[in-house]
């Protein structure tokens, strides 16, 4: 039986010190994957850079300096969120908060730390003076993350909101120094959210809280490279015909069509002269098998 979540999602914008974010609001609660799924519809657009779509895909902006950080708040009720912060220059996560007795802490991996106020360089915490540090023990990778989740690899823990519920009370507000738990929302969080923004794929296994396969963990080991090998198919020559387009990393892939259904949103490769559609291109291209 598929999982069922109530997501309830609304946007603004707030401006920081020093790197600006825009919120979304996650507000996990009982059923619809429809809802899950506009919820990653409106992350994809918020994520997304300005340059045309390369044959149906969309492509990360070019990275800034300092970079700029979409905010994920995963709402499990009134009183307990996780707010996640991602980059704007690749999409991963580089910490959260929770807002605990009334103090905000925030957690970054090292890094990602620049040791500056949170809200200067993670948009974590708004301006809150009194926000309390509380460092992440390991690095963002996802090896030093199952370590610490004591699992030998991701695939053992399933993805989705309600696996999200389930983690956020055991991580909100704790002082605990055993890491377990929340290298275990980390994994399930990063996938759910930022790798199911980049891969379709994902977001269905997402959606029917399935454990990740082996070619989901592919898709999130080979993003970069998999974006550059469609976007150099088509740099400087938007009309590449099918039969000349060959990309080969682990399944083969061949049609726009297909392809979406697996990848949507590319790492910044940079741009190209004009813009790439369905009419003047169909894709070929082997992912993961």
């Amino acid at each position: 039986m598929k999982s069922v979540l109530v997501v309830t999602l609304w946007l603004w914008t707030m401006l920081v010190p020093a790197a600006w974010a825009a919120t979304l609001v996650l507000d996990i609660g009982g059923a619809t994957e429809k809802t899950y799924s506009d919820f990653m519809t409106k992350l994809r657009t918020e994520a997304k850079g300005k340059d045309p779509m390369y044959v149906g895909l969309s492509m990360m902006p070019k990275p800034t300096k300092p970079p700029t950080y979409l905010l994920v708040e995963l709402k499990v009720s009134k009183d307990m969120s996780i707010t996640l912060s991602l980059s704007r220059n690749d999409l991963y996560v580089v910490g959260y908060s929770d807002m605990y007795k009334g103090k905000c802490r925030y957690h970054v991996f090292p890094d990602h730390d620049s040791k500056k106020p949170p809200y200067e360089q993670h948009s974590l915490c708004d301006k809150a003076k009194d926000a309390i540090r509380k460092p992440i023990g390991y690095v963002s990778s996802y090896t030093e993350i199952e370590r610490k989740a004591k699992v030998r690899n991701r695939k053992e823990i399933g993805l989705g909101v309600n696996k999200l519920k389930t983690l956020i009370p055991k991580v909100y507000g704790s002082e605990s120094k055993d890491y377990q738990d929340e290298a275990k929302f980390l994994l399930v969080a990063i996938q759910t959210i930022a790798e199911a923004a980049r891969f379709p794929y994902i977001e269905k296994i997402a959606e029917t809280a399935a454990n990740p396969d082996d070619t989901a963990i592919c898709l999130e080991n080979n993003w970069s490279k998999i974006s550059k090998e469609i976007y150099n198919q088509f740099k400087g020559n938007p009309q590449t015909p099918a039969k000349d387009v060959t990309v080969r990393t682990c399944k083969n892939l061949k049609g726009i069509n297909q392809v979406q259904k697996y990848i949507t949103l590319l790492s910044y490769q940079g741009t190209s002269r004009q813009q790439l559609t369905k009419r003047n291109v169909v894709s070929v291209l082997s992912i993961c098998s």
